[in-house]
């Protein structure tokens, strides 16, 4: 269900961000490079979320926005329990790349690699 909603969500708003948003945005990312740097997996947590739901937010679609709310707690945990949170950065980095050059093929395609690369992640937690 992520894997569809995300790709929705990224896709909207590569189309449809303004400047402002687009600055948010990038703010996030950099407040989640910044939490990463600190080692402390509360923060690096919050941060990631955070640049999740602006990305939702931006899709004006309130589907993605309603249903990915209530998996915010999962997701969480899961950005909590990553071990080198380096590759979540630069896929984070082309996701926010991609939705601001307006490119919502590119931004799906990053959005779905990003999903499945954590879902592998999660099952590999849940498995060891």
């Amino acid at each position: 269900m992520r894997e569809a909603l995300e790709v929705l969500a990224v896709r909207r708003a590569a189309e449809q961000a303004t400047d402002g948003q687009l600055r948010k945005l990038a703010a996030l990312l950099e407040a989640a490079h910044r939490a990463t740097l600190s080692g402390r997996p509360e923060r690096i947590s919050r941060a990631n979320t955070a640049f999740h739901h602006h990305i939702v937010e931006l899709s004006g679609n309130e589907l993605p926005a309603t249903t990915l709310d209530s998996l915010e707690g999962r997701l969480r945990r899961l950005f909590q329990q990553i071990d080198d949170p380096g590759p979540l950065r630069e896929e984070h980095r082309l996701l926010s790349a991609a939705i601001t050059a307006a490119d919502s093929e590119a931004a799906a395609v990053c959005a779905l690699r990003h999903v499945r690369h954590y879902r592998d992640v999660a099952l590999q937690l849940l498995f060891e």
